[in-house]
């Protein structure tokens, strides 16, 4: 099964690149490397047909969406729908394994498992590679490090307050052996599928919808933190909070450069300062 996710891995990573040219005959790298990550997937159990069929669809979906200029379509609204289904686990055809299964980081804290899902992280890669707004010149990548600058420092350091006062977490520095892989599970497999739903399916379009207005640059950006905050309500409503702190910088990034790249960034390095010096991923109550 290592093949099939680094597999994943590397077409989420080469999604940014020019390879092979825009008109060329050759599909692009990312959809060669996907199809070798589902064939290898097929082969070794990890995806059935329904699941394959459901990619699929959703790459269709994405496909005509991102063909029209208007911000709402049906092709959106189903493919959102999709997406959403694929990211909660409710289409049938994957069998995801387990990376880590109900382990202990440190003695207070909860049990942690963390599944290798195909299913999120190949919508989020699809996401990706359709619809989100992505970093194409140099001046998109230089607005997608001031902001990343700006925004990280400030949420992590709202965040370790705001989680230690609640009773979330404690101050607990450490690099357990398995930090490399759980780093490239979260940023690849975790934080681009969140952070391209959020903003491909609801900031942008929001944001297209009241150009020109005052609103343009908050609304989207406080509504989709409310939803990414909301979609964690399984963890309680201190998990709700925390998110919605966090969600918010992660779409204050991507207001300010307009590249998804800022917000994935944030979010990942958020969840790493979480990881390496806080309890993770909370206190045992």
């Amino acid at each position: 099964m290592t093949a099939t996710f680094a597999a994943l891995a590397c077409a989420i990573v080469v999604v940014p690149l020019r390879w092979p040219a825009r008109y060329s005959q050759w599909p692009p790298l990312w959809a060669l490397l996907f199809l070798v990550a589902s064939t290898l997937g097929v082969v070794q159990g990890v995806l059935q047909w329904p699941g394959v069929l459901a990619l699929l669809l959703l790459a269709g979906l994405l496909y005509l969406a991102a063909r029209h200029k208007r911000p709402f379509t049906v092709y959106h609204v189903l493919a959102a729908v999709l997406t959403f289904a694929l990211g909660a686990h409710l289409v049938p055809g994957f069998h995801n394994p387990i990376l880590f299964n109900a382990i202990r980081i440190t003695p207070d804290a909860a049990a942690y498992t963390f599944y290798l899902n195909f299913d999120k992280a190949g919508a989020g890669l699809l996401l990706y590679a359709f619809l989100a707004r992505r970093a194409t010149s140099r001046s998109d990548l230089r607005a997608v490090a001031r902001a990343v600058l700006i925004a990280t420092p400030v949420v992590c350091l709202v965040l370790a307050v705001v989680g230690t006062c609640i009773g979330w977490f404690r101050i607990e520095p450490k690099f357990p052996p398995f930090t490399p892989a759980w780093m490239l599970g979260n940023l690849l497999f975790v934080a681009v599928a969140e952070d391209c739903f959020c903003r491909a399916f609801i900031q942008e379009p929001l944001h297209q919808s009241l150009r020109g207005r005052l609103q343009a640059f908050w609304v989207p950006t406080l509504v989709a933190a409310i939803f990414f905050g909301a979609i964690h309500f399984a963890g309680g409503w201190q998990y709700v909070l925390l998110a919605s702190i966090g969600g918010l910088a992660n779409a204050w990034s991507y207001a300010r450069s307009r590249c998804v790249e800022a917000g994935v960034l944030v979010h990942f390095l958020t969840n790493s300062a979480h990881f390496l010096l806080f309890t993770y991923p909370y206190l045992q109550h």
